[in-house]
């Protein structure tokens, strides 16, 4: 029986209880195995111990800004491909500059059926 690989996800969101609807969601898909990290810098963590096809981050406009996020992956040198969940006045084109290849937005408020579809197409076209 062929059993084809799980995709590994880490999970950022600064909001503990859409954290955990996310994680119960998402975990529903078999072909996902899912880890969270509570703060930014235990994403480094996690790549350092194994590699991810998906970074999913959570902002918000207060400790966990699009801008603090983006310089944090700078800082990090983070070549993920990564999956904002944005605040609808964002705009990442002119936000993100010519980085935006390895970065896909998803606007918040979005139903967990988008945000599933997203997180496939995204790992579909990487596979």
């Amino acid at each position: 029986m062929y059993s084809k690989m799980k995709k590994k996800i880490i999970l950022f969101e600064p909001d503990v209880l859409l954290k955990n609807t996310l994680l119960d969601q998402i975990s529903l898909n078999r072909d996902f195995e899912i880890n969270e990290v509570s703060v930014l810098r235990d994403i480094q963590y996690q790549l350092q111990k194994s590699a991810f096809d998906l970074i999913i981050i959570g902002t918000n406009r207060e400790a966990y800004s699009l801008s603090s996020i983006r310089q944090f992956i700078r800082d990090s040198e983070i070549s993920n491909i990564v999956l904002f969940m944005i605040e609808p006045q964002i705009s990442e084109t002119s936000f993100f500059g010519e980085s935006t290849e390895k970065h896909y937005f998803i606007e918040r408020p979005f139903r967990i059926h988008h945000l599933n579809k997203k997180i496939s197409t995204i790992l579909a076209k990487i596979s």
